[in-house]
């Protein structure tokens, strides 16, 4: 294992978090770069460090990236002009020694120039300094974040993905994976798709969940005006919906099918399934009442 302090950026999301876990038990030294030190620390714990960090604020940058050696680099939503912001921090990482930076992309991003992840690649690919890249698929994990309510309350699963198929990945495996490339060499300059090992429709994920939590479930199918209403109905903002909802179109169409090997050969074992998950987020899924 490769010696020197890794920033990890997000660290308080979903997939952050997995990313210092799984870091954290590799025995890495783990700065978690937040906006709020008292609140990550209350849902991280003292094993790790904390820095300040704002994306939207470059005077946070140098600060933060002191005796840091490596990087786990995440897109904020909130940005927009990306460009400016990246190349302003890869400067500052640059200068301050910084060896490698791995950033979370999404899985089709080298394939779709209006995805804004792309940008955000190429900057990296033209940087000096060493770049991974990751492009997992669809998260597990977006079913306890963003549809808990419903699965909840009236047994429905409501995505507007028709048909079509999803490799899932479990965001906990991603952890995993990212904790592989920042802490083993060889990795560098590298891009990586990531998947599940098998594609799923969600008629298959409600059979597997109705299995697992012995209760049926349902997937609604719903239309995309159908399901913008029910999102912001539970208080999601427009902009987000509408982005969740270009996504699901391109599930319908098959762009979240696609398996590769990637993931397996990275964690050297085979990637959690679907039912594993809803074997481990049952408790959370529970009916209310």
């Amino acid at each position: 294992m490769r010696s020197g302090q890794i920033l990890v950026t997000g660290a308080t999301g979903n997939v952050g978090a997995a990313v210092v876990q799984s870091l954290l038990e590799a025995g890495a030294p783990v700065v978690a770069a937040v906006r709020n030190i008292d609140k990550a620390r209350s849902q991280l714990g003292d094993a790790l460090s904390y820095v300040t960090f704002d994306i939207t604020d470059p005077t946070t940058f140098a600060p933060a990236l002191a005796g840091i050696d490596r990087i786990f680099l995440m897109r904020p939503p909130v940005i927009t002009d990306m460009h400016k912001v990246l190349t302003t921090l890869l400067a500052a990482a640059e200068k301050a020694g910084v060896r490698q930076v791995v950033y979370l992309s999404v899985s089709g991003a080298d394939k779709i120039p209006f995805n804004p992840h792309r940008s955000v690649e190429r900057v990296l690919q033209q940087s000096t300094i060493p770049w991974t890249i990751l492009r997992p698929g669809f998260f597990m994990q977006n079913l306890n974040m963003h549809h808990t309510r419903l699965i909840q309350e009236r047994g429905e699963i409501c995505v507007p993905a028709g048909r079509g198929k999803t490799a899932f990945i479990d965001t906990r495996d991603i952890g995993e994976a990212a904790a592989k490339v920042l802490t083993q060499k060889g990795h560098e300059r590298k891009a990586y798709t990531l998947t599940g090992t098998e594609a799923l429709t969600y008629f298959e994920a409600a059979e597997i969940c109705t299995a697992v939590w012995g209760r049926p479930i349902k997937y609604s199918n719903p239309s995309p005006l159908a399901f913008r209403r029910v999102m912001l109905a539970q208080g999601y903002p427009s902009a987000f919906v509408n982005f969740m909802i270009m996504l699901y179109f391109l599930t319908r169409v098959g762009g979240a099918a696609r398996i590769t090997n990637d993931l397996p050969n990275l964690l050297g074992r085979a990637p959690r399934s679907l039912r594993d998950y809803a074997a481990d987020y049952a408790d959370h899924f529970a009916p209310i009442g």
